[in-house]
């Protein structure tokens, strides 16, 4: 077993899925995006400034890099309580927001440390460093072999379904695998249709692997912006579940929900009320952080009236 295998062997012993493949994949990513949007002009127009954020020098961030690896970390279903008029309202937060962060903010975000800490602590082993880099993970993922895309646009681990969260790495570790999949589409998703016909506002299309942006209820809902009219009610605090939640690859994954928090009635009208942070008592500020709403709190008053 080599050093890359043992690496990626002793990732998946702490729960993650990891796929190395070479540097030389940097100069491929962009030139895939381009075409999504070139093909899609719907996704330029709607997802441009999200594309903007991907950064491709990676000399700026580590000039000893020799190859990228691509992480899945398991995350499920987790369950909020808010609680009004003495009732306990249960929420559901789909995979991978107790993760979510700006790239500005992703050093100080304790689940993304945990895992940049735990990569890190393997690699000191082989005398290897790593570095967080903000790039396309799902492309990645999926150019990498280590997952495919379903047809609602989420990328597939196997073990994980998709029911996880994906970081990418820059590392010194040699690797000169220089895979580049092709078929990037799940063949189970050819004959059936459960997540097009279970989405809300029918963001997904037969004919294509590329959901609309516009017609998306997670587009509108991790936006700072109003939701347009046409958003009635949600299914989750922030994203949507409903195309991973029909899903039968999801199927094992999907009974495995997380309470992780339960706000009381007077935090729950604080949150409705939109009180400032800065007013919170620390055991509330606690709850917002292990809901990993604390940079996003713009967007929760707003996201949870839609619920209630």
């Amino acid at each position: 077993m080599n050093k890359n295998d043992k690496i990626i062997n002793e990732l998946e012993n702490k729960g993650f899925k990891a796929k190395f493949i070479s540097i030389n994949s940097i100069d491929r990513i962009k030139p895939e995006l381009d075409k999504v949007q070139s093909d899609n002009p719907f996704v330029s127009k709607h997802l441009s400034s999200y594309f903007d954020e991907f950064n491709y020098d990676i000399n700026s961030l580590m000039k000893t890099a020799k190859s990228i690896l691509i992480i899945a970390t398991p995350d499920p279903i987790s369950r909020i309580g808010f609680t009004i008029d003495k009732k306990k309202k249960n929420v559901i937060m789909p995979p991978m927001y107790l993760y979510n962060s700006s790239v500005k903010n992703e050093i100080n975000q304790k689940n993304i440390s945990r895992i940049s800490k735990s990569l890190d602590n393997i690699l000191s082993n082989y005398d290897y460093k790593s570095k967080k880099i903000n790039l396309p993970a799902k492309l990645l993922a999926v150019k990498s072999g280590l997952g495919k895309y379903g047809k609602n646009n989420i990328c597939y681990i196997d073990g994980l379904g998709s029911f996880m969260w994906l970081s990418v790495y820059l590392t010194d570790v040699p690797c000169f695998d220089e895979v580049w999949v092709e078929n990037i589409n799940m063949d189970k998703c050819s004959n059936c249709n459960l997540c097009l016909d279970n989405c809300p506002t029918k963001a997904l299309s037969r004919d294509r692997y590329v959901l609309k942006a516009n017609k998306c209820i997670t587009f509108h809902n991790e936006s700072e912006k109003e939701f347009p009219k046409w958003i009635e009610k949600s299914n989750a605090i922030i994203g949507c579940i409903r195309c991973q939640i029909v899903c039968p690859l999801n199927k094992s994954n999907s009974r495995n929900i997380v309470d992780i928090s339960t706000f009381n009635e007077s935090e729950t009208n604080q949150i409705l009320n939109k009180v400032p942070l800065e007013n919170f008592s620390k055991s509330t500020l606690k709850k917002l952080d292990d809901i990993n709403f604390i940079e996003y709190y713009e967007l929760l008053q707003r996201n949870l009236k839609l619920l209630l």
